[in-house]
């Protein structure tokens, strides 16, 4: 049984190496697992709030 998380971030990275002297080639593989977040900026969280208190004391 696969979560689902494993089926949208999971998968495998390859290294590959190639022997500068026998020209030999190693390949290894590793799972992974990856989830990429947008970071907001402080003064723009900054604004929202300001943008949210503003609007709730037009309500009021």
């Amino acid at each position: 049984l696969v979560s689902l998380s494993n089926m949208l971030f999971h998968g495998q990275a390859t290294s590959i190496l190639v022997c500068q002297k026998c020209k030999h080639v190693s390949q290894t593989y590793r799972d992974v697992q990856d989830l990429s977040l947008s970071i907001i900026l402080e003064d723009s969280v900054k604004e929202r709030k300001q943008d949210k208190l503003e609007k709730l004391v037009r309500k009021m």
